[in-house]
């Protein structure tokens, strides 16, 4: 009886000390890299945005040259991620939904 007390307790106080965090959603966001001339520089900003805060996942193309992010947005923001690409010597600015038909 006593252990279900401490299971229980830990439960909570793991919930608990997870906050909104562990509530919030994945977002995804494109940016169009600018700059990326050769097979390292994907490498070089996948890299920078892996390291980043708030990041699930980077995937980092050259043709086309973009970033696709999922990231915590209680965490960071695509304003935020866009820096990370500048900051890694590169320009990136958010991928324009498409235009319907």
């Amino acid at each position: 009886m006593h252990l279900k007390k401490i299971i229980s307790a830990t439960v909570l106080a793991l919930l608990l000390g997870t906050g909104s965090a562990a509530l919030a959603a994945p977002r995804s966001v494109t940016l169009v890299l600018e700059g990326m001339y050769c097979a390292m520089c994907p490498v070089t900003v996948k890299t920078a945005l892996d390291f980043a805060d708030g990041v699930f996942e980077a995937r980092v193309t050259r043709d086309p040259d973009e970033a696709v992010i999922r990231y915590d947005d209680a965490r960071t923001s695509p304003a935020k991620l866009i820096e990370v690409v500048k900051q890694s010597g590169y320009g990136a600015h958010l991928k324009p939904p498409r235009a319907k038909p």
